[in-house]
């Protein structure tokens, strides 16, 4: 097992987002996956900070883990 603390926003950038990109995520969690990206690049441009940009991230949000159609 290995663990890994985020501190700072930048070590999803630079660390977690290019380790998982780099060795795939198969199956659903690679939807999740690319949902938390679209997340963080919403963050990143500040739109969480808008009403617009936390609906939007709870749009995304209420599809992943148990929420998402498993059909797709």
């Amino acid at each position: 097992m290995f663990r890994y603390r985020v501190s700072k926003f930048s070590d999803l950038s630079e660390n977690i987002i290019p380790f998982f990109k780099q060795h795939r995520i198969i199956g659903i969690k690679a939807l999740d996956f690319a949902d938390f990206c679209t997340v963080f690049e919403l963050m990143r441009d500040k739109k969480h900070l808008s009403h617009e940009g936390i609906e939007q991230i709870r749009i995304i949000k209420s599809g992943t883990n148990t929420g998402r159609d498993k059909s797709i």
